[in-house]
């Protein structure tokens, strides 16, 4: 019974592998990329805080922070969205 029950199993992830129920990395790949765009259209631009060490004599250190801020274009967010929407429909007619 159990030998029977290991076959199944082994039959139905068979099909399921060779039906193309599961994703393809082409279309993880362009759903990560319409998720990133649309938090790049969400977000508009990219920040972080950078230390730097100024002065340093010797266990005593001065440092610095800045602060760095880079927009993303519009543009590039849709690009990316554009792009994923084509890899995720490639992966599906793949099949």
């Amino acid at each position: 019974m159990a030998n029977r029950q290991r076959a199944a199993k082994r039959l139905i992830f068979r099909e399921e592998m060779e039906g193309g129920n599961f994703m393809k990395p082409i279309s993880i790949i362009g759903v990560l990329l319409i998720i990133a765009g649309i938090a790049a259209l969400i977000l508009g631009e990219v920040s972080f805080t950078r230390r730097e060490t100024v002065v340093q004599v010797g266990d005593a250190k001065l440092e610095a922070q800045t602060k760095d801020t880079y927009p993303i274009p519009p543009i590039a967010s849709i690009a990316a969205i554009a792009a994923g929407v084509v890899l995720v429909v490639v992966g599906y007619r793949k099949r």
